[in-house]
């Protein structure tokens, strides 16, 4: 992240100019060896917004609220007499958790880095039974946005990755997917512009 080049000139005793150092926005680059853009110098821009969630209470209770204002009571049936079909439906996103479950995670992501990731693991007939929430900072995606690279630490120097392909209906193996509305784009990538500005201000 840029450095803070804040400066303080006190003009007398009751009065003080402060000038606040604009702060960059961080670096998209492309790996030319690996395909996917990386996300600042060190390629940890996702990790600095979670840190400023995790280390700063008021923005971390703010994120936490409007992620929970955004998923509100979770899903259900509008028609009472499918009540019964959809909770069997929403009980299982995966053997381990629920729609709802997944989609407090995804609430969340949509709240640090107006996007998120889901995972789809297919039968043999490429029909999805599984999704699974991909957490958004450890993803990298590629210039073309058809692969996903997933990595426990991008800050080692060769990351060990696993790589995703983009689901399309019919294919059968593991995927990826990603909504198609609300992001920012920035230079044709992914990009949170809106949350760095209020992180850092």
């Amino acid at each position: 992240m840029a450095k803070n080049n804040t400066s303080i000139e006190v003009l007398n005793n009751n009065l003080a100019f402060v000038q606040f150092g604009e702060e960059k926005r961080p670096e998209l680059k492309k790996d030319w060896q690996h395909e996917y853009i990386k996300y600042g110098k060190k390629n940890d821009f996702p990790q600095e917004l979670v840190r400023y969630f995790e280390e700063h209470a008021e923005h971390g209770a703010i994120v936490n609220a409007k992620a929970r204002y955004l998923w509100g009571r979770g899903l259900k049936a509008v028609n009472k007499e499918q009540d019964e079909q959809a909770d069997l439906f929403l009980s299982k996103a995966n053997r381990f958790e629920s729609w709802n479950k997944i989609g407090q995670k995804l609430a969340l992501d949509c709240e640090l880095f107006n996007s998120f990731y889901l995972q789809i693991i297919t039968d043999i007939n490429g029909k999805p039974v599984e999704y699974f929430h991909l957490q958004y900072a450890n993803c990298r995606l590629s210039e073309c946005k058809t692969k996903l690279y997933f990595c426990e630490d991008w800050t080692v120097r060769n990351p060990d990755f696993k790589v995703f392909s983009i689901y399309k209906k019919g294919q059968v193996g593991t995927f990826f997917t990603l909504p198609t509305r609300g992001i920012y784009p920035s230079a044709g990538y992914f990009y949170r512009e809106r949350c760095f500005a209020k992180c850092r201000s």
